[in-house]
């Protein structure tokens, strides 16, 4: 991850779980460019399922944490702005795909 300030930030994603077409899961932390995690920066949980609306797929995505604490530095760290570039990447790329 790159921050505005040009501040780069690296991310752990530990698989846990994988149901083709159903969901993922599975724990992620912050870690160095190595993949080493920093013990003291929160880390969570991420499960994201996959269910059919109306002949659209649906996608939840749930983060779960150890506390209210953990939450509350991560938003201060651009939790809510990473995951809105995301989702926003992720509408565009899907917009290239529709047929």
């Amino acid at each position: 991850m790159i921050a505005p300030e040009n501040q780069i930030h690296w991310g752990r994603q530990d698989y846990e779980k994988i149901e083709w077409h159903k969901n993922f899961s599975g724990a992620d932390a912050f870690c160095d460019e190595n993949g080493f995690v920093h013990p003291e920066f929160p880390k969570g949980r991420f499960e994201n399922l996959f269910s059919e609306v109306d002949g659209k797929t649906l996608v939840t995505m749930i983060s779960t944490h150890d506390s209210f604490e953990d939450i509350e530095e991560l938003i201060k760290m651009g939790f809510k702005e990473g995951m809105q570039t995301n989702c926003s990447q992720l509408d565009n790329l899907l917009k290239t795909l529709q047929k």
